[in-house]
């Protein structure tokens, strides 16, 4: 499992998985697109090279987040596939792959207005790490 939606009152939120930090902050890229598109095949027809820094893992995810989130807000971008090239708890760098938003192959489900820190933690039990991320919508 890398991703499940929980129930959040006036938000949406989404507990997300993974064996490794990156592969948690992969996870949480896909959960976000879950969150946004209802459905829609996103091909991967163009690339985007992503570096965000931030003070600690948490922020991190938050900053990670926010930055897709821009990225479609201002751009129309949909990623289906993303490379994490360099990963610290502090900064990560990754190329993204996907193709621009199109109303006619791809249906929003929800509005994204913000990714939120409320609760953000990042626990790890046994192997798995694990977080619940706030969407406010």
């Amino acid at each position: 499992m890398r991703y499940r939606a929980i129930s959040h009152t006036s938000d949406a939120g989404i507990r997300i998985y993974g064996a490794t930090l990156p592969e948690l902050f992969k996870n949480g890229a896909a959960a976000f697109l879950s969150l946004l598109l209802a459905k829609g095949k996103i091909e991967t027809r163009l690339e985007e090279k992503i570096f965000v820094t931030a003070g600690d893992t948490e922020q991190l995810l938050v900053t990670w987040l926010s930055e897709l989130l821009y990225l479609f807000d201002t751009k129309q971008l949909l990623f289906n596939v993303i490379e994490i090239e360099e990963f610290s708890g502090t900064q990560i760098r990754a190329v993204a792959r996907g193709e621009l938003f199109d109303p006619k192959m791809h249906h929003l489900k929800t509005q994204i207005k913000a990714v939120t820190y409320h609760g953000l933690k990042i626990e790890k039990k046994r192997s798995l790490y694990s977080t619940i991320v706030i969407f406010d919508i």
